[in-house]
């Protein structure tokens, strides 16, 4: 577990002392010196640090003394475990519970208010054709009437954002070839994303495995996730969607990236994302990441983002692989 945690092994560390294998700066370099020097020692204490492939990872470290058997201090005991995974499905968990208590909430608002807003577009054409049978209508009360028009469409829109996130529409199980789905929303927003400045790259493996789901709600998802990606490139940038399969826990996922070289996310704003509601946009319902949550979670998968304020975002899709041969339980 060292050597996995360490991403080292055994052989090229035993033996060798502690401030010739970790330079300054590395955790395990400076918490092995705070125990030794100060005597100070750190208990279940969660750091973060930089993987081979540049992600970030938490160990969990906790150190204490270690005694030989005439009572004197002998060294220190060093115990490190890798927590990304259970931090990430603890948040899970926690954005879990919050959705749910908002399902049936917003599912009534959405209920009560569509029927009074329905009447009042109703109203409002039936008053502007009125207005124009009568000869009453000027060039200021038509612009009045379209600003009225259009808010009302907007309310419309937002309620049946509402509908979908607490109601969301049944999944069609069906294979869906995750490479031609790919390369269908890259051509689709080709055209945007170069107005934008923006290179939009598909990185896809033509022999990763197809997954069972709705390709509709997938394509939303991924269409969503990149749109995202774009607003946070103002000034133009890389976007790429690289899909691959991994191992976790002996189960296969297909695992589905989008990374961006935009602005980036602040840490405070990244546990709040799917949250509904929740939104950094003037003109967002914050429901866009929420509803995208809630596909994943119908399709037995999840979704993550890690990001570092002006070096990119990365939003990841994970969906269990089916499996092919029957195996025995």
């Amino acid at each position: 577990m060292a050597e996995v945690v360490l991403k080292r092994s055994a052989g090229n560390l035993l033996g060798n002392s502690y401030t010739t294998e970790f330079h300054k700066g590395e955790i395990f370099r400076d918490v092995l010196d705070q125990a030794l020097t100060t005597h100070e020692h750190v208990n279940q204490k969660d750091l973060s640090c930089q993987g081979e492939d540049n992600a970030t990872r938490t160990i969990r470290v906790s150190t204490a003394e270690l005694k030989g058997d005439d009572g004197k201090a002998a060294g220190i005991l060093v115990q490190a475990q890798d927590v990304t995974e259970w931090l990430a499905l603890e948040q899970c968990v926690r954005v879990a519970d919050k959705l749910s208590a908002l399902h049936t909430l917003s599912a009534g608002v959405a209920h009560e208010l569509r029927n009074p807003l329905g009447a009042m577009d109703l109203n409002l054409h039936l008053f502007e054709e009125e207005l124009k049978d009568n000869g009453a209508c000027t060039e200021r009360g038509t612009r009045y009437l379209q600003v009225l028009n259009t808010e009302c469409h907007r309310l419309s829109v937002i309620l049946d954002n509402f509908m979908k996130f607490a109601r969301p529409e049944s999944v069609g199980l069906h294979e869906v070839d995750i490479v031609t789905l790919i390369q269908h929303i890259v051509t689709l927003m080709q055209f945007e994303a170069t107005e934008h400045k923006i290179r939009l790259i598909g990185e896809t493996d033509k022999l990763l495995p197809s997954v069972v789901g709705d390709e509709m709600a997938i394509g939303q998802v991924l269409v969503n996730v990149v749109i995202n990606a774009m607003q946070a490139m103002p000034h133009g940038g890389v976007c790429r969607i690289v899909s691959e399969v991994s191992q976790i826990e002996e189960k296969s996922w297909l695992a589905i990236s989008v990374k961006d070289t935009g602005v980036g996310i602040d840490k405070p704003v990244l546990s709040k994302l799917f949250e509904p509601f929740y939104t950094t946009k003037p003109s967002g319902t914050g429901l866009g990441l929420a509803i995208a949550y809630r596909i994943m979670e119908n399709h037995g998968g999840t979704i993550r983002v890690s990001s570092q304020p002006g070096t990119g975002t990365t939003v990841t899709l994970m969906f269990p692989v089916p499996i092919r041969e029957a195996r025995a339980v």
